[in-house]
């Protein structure tokens, strides 16, 4: 009788630890996600046309800004980084250090496109705009803006809100 309420006692304690790590795993796994610097971004041409889903990194704070997409090396058709200012005003960006050419995407307050760069060339440090100011900028991999139909005009549709920039 002493041998299996010893069973029984060691396999709820078993159990009990078993289910202390559950939880602090999926607590873990939930503050990670809370706290991601990331969102989904879809936008909607003036035809009606929807793109597909971008997984993008934020960079809402200076020092995000400034290092961008800077020695990556790999970025997936539906990735990329949506920079986001303090102020809409006219953005002005370069590809120094990064090695993907980009398309960047001009976004305004009203989160309509107003500008697009297509296929801007890595590694140099020309500075590149567009005559409209912005408060957004998604750089994504080249030729994704035109394969996902997104044009000036598109609007971004995503059901994320956007943070502001720090």
């Amino acid at each position: 009788m002493q041998s299996k309420r010893r069973k029984l006692r060691r396999a709820n304690i078993i159990q009990a630890i078993i289910l202390i790590f559950l939880f602090a795993a999926i607590s873990v796994t939930f503050a990670i996600v809370k706290g991601s610097n990331q969102t989904i971004l879809v936008f909607k041409n003036p035809s009606g046309q929807t793109s597909q889903k971008f997984y993008v990194d934020l960079a809402n704070t200076k020092d995000s800004r400034q290092k961008g997409l800077m020695l990556v090396k790999n970025l997936d058709q539906n990735q990329g980084m949506l920079f986001i200012f303090p102020n809409e005003e006219k953005q002005v960006f370069w590809m120094k250090n990064t090695y993907l050419p980009l398309d960047m995407i001009f976004i305004g307050s009203d989160y309509s496109v107003v500008g697009l760069l297509e296929n801007v060339p890595p590694l140099n440090t020309l500075k590149r705009s567009v005559e409209s100011k912005s408060k957004y900028v998604l750089e994504v991999p080249a030729n994704v803006a035109s394969q996902q139909g997104i044009v000036v005009g598109s609007k971004l549709v995503s059901g994320e809100k956007i943070p502001e920039a720090r």
